[in-house]
């Protein structure tokens, strides 16, 4: 939820004792303040835990600011990612309880499908570019930092200057969070995957 930034040091409190409070009485670990790079009007705040969990946090500061607006502004989570049978870091389907026995390819599968690394590249029109990577890279770091990503890069195309594309690579987590931030500074953007997996080697 977006909280005004007079409101963000009272809910965190002198010495962090109101957020300490906040997770005593509700018994949630996560409760952060995220830092918008294009406003320093308002703070996200972040909360993770059970429903019973959140809905502790949220009346506790309803008590505190009756006014404020406690709509959940995330996200919805991104379409599942299709399976792609040309590559490994797509073999699996996110998001599926059945895991293949086996994939055909040599590269072995992660311990968890949450480990698994997947690649997400959307095109970004050339206009667009400046403030997602942002003066001195400080739009994106703090994609990385806010994401946990560390590879996000931006792709020339030989035959154009119109876009580049915005290669992503991560967990479906990470991905799904580079790309709500996008979203939120670029409305209009395309989000859709372009990535083309190379074709499969044959076997010398």
């Amino acid at each position: 939820m977006e909280v005004p930034q007079y409101a963000v040091g009272r809910l965190i409190g002198k010495y962090w004792r109101h957020m300490k409070y906040m997770k005593r009485c509700s018994g949630i670990s996560k409760i952060d303040f995220l830092r918008l790079p294009d406003t320093q009007e308002f703070q996200i705040c972040h909360i993770e835990g059970t429903q019973e969990q959140v809905d502790k946090v949220l009346t506790v500061i309803h008590e505190r600011f009756p006014k404020l607006d406690l709509t959940n502004i995330s996200a919805p989570p991104l379409p599942t990612l299709p399976s792609s049978p040309g590559s490994c870091a797509l073999e699996v389907r996110i998001g599926s309880e059945d895991l293949p026995q086996s994939t055909g390819l040599s590269c072995p599968l992660p311990e968890s499908k949450e480990d698994l690394l997947i690649v997400w590249e959307i095109e970004v029109p050339q206009y667009a570019i400046p403030r997602l990577i942002g003066k001195h890279w400080r739009h994106m770091k703090y994609m990385k930092r806010c994401s946990g990503i560390s590879n996000i890069d931006f792709l020339r195309l030989p035959d154009t200057q119109e876009f580049q594309i915005c290669h992503i690579e991560g967990t479906q987590e990470q991905v799904e969070t580079v790309l709500t931030v996008i979203g939120r500074r670029f409305p209009e953007l395309d989000l859709a995957n372009v990535y083309a997996p190379p074709p499969l080697q044959p076997p010398q």
